[in-house]
């Protein structure tokens, strides 16, 4: 899929938009909906570790993109 759009978007633009915003997205999503602490720091914190998680669990099911 990458190849058929290399000579119009920037290989690196591809790579977050395919590797690292699926994560964020859901993240996002999820922390605007279910986290309601009442303290914005720990909102943060949870929604930080969340994504990062994500993140995670992502690039194991689709593998390396080294």
């Amino acid at each position: 899929m990458i190849d058929q759009v290399h000579g119009r978007v920037p290989r690196q633009i591809l790579e977050i938009l395919l590797y690292e915003a699926p994560p964020f997205a859901v993240a996002l999503v999820t922390a605007e909906v279910f986290f309601k602490f009442g303290s914005f720091t720990l909102e943060v914190i949870v929604f930080l570790a969340l994504w990062r998680g994500l993140d995670w669990i992502y690039k194991k099911l689709i593998g390396s993109r080294d």
